[in-house]
């Protein structure tokens, strides 16, 4: 009896395992947009948006937008930072490494770069990504802007430091400008107590049933 109790809750464990495995790979653009304009090309230029959090998030992927859907003029540093400055994560999004993801807007597609997991809590902070390609696009304007609904747009950031190099943007103008530029993507993942009790009740239902038999 022992031994089948021990069966059980092994069982249990296993199944909460794989509960979130799955949970983990349903993730969602953070911002998206139907149209948006498309300015003169910008280099060496590091662009992006501020943002708060209302409620706690789940972040696996940085990206850029590909106007166009043709590729980017060159790999694209990412980074995203609390609002005092403080690097959280960063990424390069490529062509050939990036994985694309589809657009509500006509003008092009997401290019997006996994990261390690990274939970962000209620706060503000910035995300950016450093437009190197002689002449790059990026989309101005944006509007409507469809975010998810833990997450408020609070404004444009920008360093034109005419450098490569990912640096975080201090400057803040219109809030209609709207540079994208950088997104991230999230992903839902349950809490450990409710992920046990699905693994025990899977496991409790296995051994009534071997009772019954």
């Amino acid at each position: 009896m022992k031994l089948l109790k021990g069966k059980i809750i092994l069982f249990g464990f296993l199944v909460s395992s794989l509960v979130v495995g799955n949970q983990a790979t349903a993730s969602q653009i953070a911002v998206d947009f139907n149209a948006g304009n498309i300015p003169g090309g910008v280099t060496n230029t590091t662009l992006g948006w501020s943002f708060s959090v209302i409620d706690t998030i789940t972040i696996d992927a940085l990206g850029f937008f590909d106007i166009d859907s043709d590729g980017l003029a060159a790999d694209v540093p990412i980074g995203l930072w609390s609002s005092s400055g403080s690097l959280l994560a960063n990424t390069t999004v490529s062509n050939s490494t990036s994985a694309m993801v589809a657009s509500s807007s006509f003008r092009g597609d997401w290019l997006m770069e996994s990261i390690s997991l990274l939970t962000l809590g209620v706060g503000d902070y910035v995300i950016a990504g450093v437009a190197g390609g002689a002449g790059e696009k990026v989309i101005t304007g944006a509007s409507p802007m469809n975010l998810i609904p833990e997450v408020i747009y609070t404004g444009e950031r920008v360093n034109v430091a005419f450098s490569p190099i990912l640096t975080f943007p201090t400057s803040n103008f219109n809030l209609n400008d709207r540079y994208f530029g950088p997104t991230f993507s999230t992903v839902s993942i349950p809490e450990p107590a409710t992920l046990a009790l699905l693994g025990f009740g899977l496991a409790g239902l296995g051994f009534a049933r071997k009772r019954r038999i």
